[in-house]
């Protein structure tokens, strides 16, 4: 399996906290699955994230409706919780 690809936005201006930042996020990209069974397809992940004050990581829960396009129609729900760490 591929790792899948996505175009993200975050918003802001929704959700506000005492530390940090918590926007939400949204957005759509595309999945490719290697394999005897390969498919290709569309994912919209929607979650939140939140960015810790004056520290390079974050941690993030999110939704992901997934339209498998070839080679047949298929429609699921996945979801991920995570954590990022980043060098400034």
């Amino acid at each position: 399996m591929q790792p899948p690809a996505d175009c993200i936005l975050h918003n802001f201006d929704v959700a506000h906290v005492r530390s940090g930042q918590l926007p939400i996020f949204y957005g759509i990209g595309g999945r490719i699955v290697t394999g005897y069974a390969g498919t290709v397809g569309v994912r919209i992940p929607v979650g939140f994230v939140y960015l810790f004050a004056g520290a390079p990581f974050d941690i993030f829960l999110e939704a992901v409706p997934e339209l498998d396009l070839a080679p047949s129609t298929d429609f699921h729900l996945a979801g991920a919780l995570g954590g990022r760490f980043w060098s400034r």
